[in-house]
């Protein structure tokens, strides 16, 4: 989906910076917050495709801020985090994430689930 239009919510700043040239250099446009409270404000904003995010934010933990965004889009949500063990996945998916990946993040991996997420929302009949 080219130019999908890709919200990163990570508040540690260098891994925010590697992420979006990932992304952007792969043709899509990324708005980043480092906070969820600015993560819901641009996911309201922009209409996002799709949202990445962490797990520990300052403000909030990802399964909440899913929750939150939630009630305003159903944009696909991929947890992107360093907390690992099936029930942290769990707690992800039963939040309403769609898909879960551990850091240290492959690029050639997010990539991938990145593009089938946004195939899969652009005809959900798939």
């Amino acid at each position: 989906m080219p130019n999908a239009k890709i919200l990163l919510v990570e508040d540690n700043p260098s891994v925010a910076r590697s992420l979006e040239h990932l992304l952007v250099n792969a043709g899509y446009d990324v708005f980043i917050a480092h906070d969820g409270a600015s993560g819901l404000e641009l996911a309201r904003a922009e209409g996002v495709d799709l949202i990445l995010l962490d797990w520990m934010l300052p403000d909030t933990e990802g399964p909440q801020f899913v929750q939150d965004v939630r009630v305003f889009t159903q944009s696909p949500c991929i947890m992107v985090t360093a907390q690992d063990g099936p029930e942290c996945a769990v707690q992800a998916l039963e939040a309403g994430c769609d898909d879960f990946i551990e850091k240290p993040i492959r690029a050639d991996e997010l990539l991938l689930r990145v593009g089938r997420m946004l195939r899969r929302s652009e005809d959900p009949g798939e």
